[in-house]
């Protein structure tokens, strides 16, 4: 059995069901082939959407994929992000960190695409991003509580070479459970591979 050092839930806007002539498996493959066959793989996939599993490997650069309503499981060869950390996954999107711990970047596991980000120098307790880096719309967000109140939030977007980096001061005393309130779901840059929150940014533009 594979030993596996995270798990993540990812939405299978990507990779759904099964397609119609064939296994999901074949279908991710040919997804991977070019362009023209990712378009007519996915345009055959079925439209319902439910959360795909993927688990990260302690050693090596085959990733298990789960299909928990099927209950498959499918292998990735992902060479790519073998040995490096994920913080965030969103629309079948993974934002992966390399060991050197400032240098980030964008994952589709199922199209192989890599989107390189600008290094985060500055430290930060949460990170996130909006919507999948492709989508025009998308936002890279840190956050990081200097005290009881200050907060520091980091921001970037796909394309950019650097990032914005502002301080606000809250109103409100600080605490573990507020800070919560102040980020969108993220995973805190101290947890172990198997802690995954899900926060609300609804109170982020109150600051």
């Amino acid at each position: 059995m594979t030993d596996w050092n995270a798990k993540l839930i990812l939405s299978n806007e990507d990779v759904k069901n099964k397609d119609e002539n064939g296994s999901t498996k074949d279908n991710i493959r040919a997804s991977a082939v070019c362009k023209a066959r990712r378009e007519a793989a996915e345009h055959v996939r079925v439209v319902e959407k439910y959360p795909w599993i993927i688990s990260f490997p302690t050693q090596g650069t085959l990733f298990d994929l789960f299909d928990p309503l099927q209950r498959k499981m499918y292998s990735l060869n992902l060479p790519d992000i073998a040995g490096m950390n994920v913080c965030f996954s969103k629309e079948g999107c993974l934002l992966m960190r390399k060991s050197s711990f400032v240098e980030f970047f964008f994952f589709n596991p199922y199209s192989r695409e890599l989107i390189s980000l600008p290094n985060c120098e500055l430290p930060f307790q949460a990170i996130a991003f909006s919507s999948a880096p492709t989508s025009g719309t998308c936002v890279l967000v840190t956050l990081n509580p200097i005290s009881e109140y200050l907060v520091a939030i980091s921001i970037c977007y796909p394309g950019e070479t650097e990032w914005i980096n502002m301080e606000f001061h809250v109103l409100l005393l600080l605490t573990p459970i507020s800070i919560a309130t102040l980020s969108m779901p993220m995973v805190t840059s101290t947890a172990s591979p198997r802690e995954v929150f899900y926060l609300t940014l609804i109170h982020l533009l109150a600051l």
